[in-house]
């Protein structure tokens, strides 16, 4: 496979005034970040060749910090990867490798547009007790009209292996190695990148946190809200959690009556968004659970959508 080495670069400019009272601290890691990052679009097996993950390893010394990754979980990476092919719900149907013609009509997108979110090293960056070579430095450039950065000259050789990869994997890992090296099917599959440049251990800790640990799950009452919408699509009807599926979407519609009609006791007193306002009695999410449990059947023989 052949390579672009320019790849063109959108400059994003986050940083505000305020920030620069941040506290930092060179020696600890936390060397004043850059205040712009890039983003682009890169094919999955080049991002692959010039990217590297270094996991945390809690038996490992701790006297230089380099990574702030979780383990590869191969199985997880597998999990997209079929995700990828043959989209949801038949990822997780049948058998893998091939898809039965009464499955065909189940087939659906596996679209990816969540950012991988990278770290570029500059010139001179340390890994451990290895220094990145000058000839593998990924250069950044710009002029009046635009940016951009150029590759490695060596990328374009099969046998190219650095010590130390221009590219760090900050949050992503598990997407990227869905792509296997060996199918040459998913080679055109273009991953979107948030790319840093020379961000410092402890910033890249802090992403990694603020990614995924801080944000909150989805609110169950937004999510409920959405099956009106799902419920008359075919490859949801015959996904493995269809029986939880028809029993939520049932006591949604009930529920959704029970909101909206004027001489309902529920008129407008429940929170079918799940918003943090008072004036509720109760949230969409805890009335379809208590539903559920009370008044549906646990067993559904016979599936009907058309009901």
């Amino acid at each position: 496979m052949t390579f672009n080495k320019k790849i063109p670069v959108l400059k994003v400019n986050q940083w505000l005034d305020l920030w620069n009272t941040v506290p930092v601290n060179e020696e600890g890691g936390r060397k004043p970040p850059q205040h712009n990052f890039y983003v682009f679009s890169i094919k999955a097996p080049l991002l692959k060749k010039l990217s590297k993950v270094y996991p945390r390893k809690a038996d490992a010394m701790r006297e230089v910090e380099i990574g702030i990754q979780r383990r590869h979980d191969p199985e997880r990476s597998s999990e997209i990867s079929n995700y990828l092919k043959r989209g949801y719900p038949l990822s997780e149907m049948g058998n893998k490798n091939t898809i039965p013609n009464e499955m065909k009509d189940l087939q659906m997108p596996g679209w990816l547009p969540t950012v991988i979110v990278a770290n570029i090293l500059t010139k001179n960056t340390k890994r451990g007790r290895e220094i990145i070579r000058d000839e593998d430095v990924i250069n950044l450039h710009s002029n009046e009209e635009s940016n951009w950065i150029e590759l490695p000259d060596d990328i374009q050789n099969v046998d190219w292996d650095p010590i130390v990869p221009p590219i760090e994997i900050i949050d992503g890992q598990h997407r990227l190695w869905a792509f296997d090296n060996e199918d040459k099917s998913i080679d055109d599959f273009e991953l979107p990148v948030v790319a840093f440049f020379d961000l410092d251990i402890t910033w890249q800790a802090y992403l990694f946190y603020t990614i995924n640990v801080k944000p909150k799950r989805i609110n169950k009452s937004l999510a409920y809200d959405l099956y009106p919408i799902l419920r008359i699509q075919e490859w949801l009807e015959r996904s493995p959690d269809t029986a939880n599926i028809y029993k939520e979407t049932r006591a949604q519609e009930v529920i959704e009556i029970l909101w909206s009609y004027k001489k309902s006791p529920w008129y407008n007193r429940i929170n079918m968004l799940g918003e943090s306002q008072n004036n509720f009695t109760i949230t969409q999410a805890s009335f379809i659970r208590n539903l559920v449990a009370s008044f549906i059947k646990t067993s559904v023989s016979k599936l009907d959508f058309s009901l």
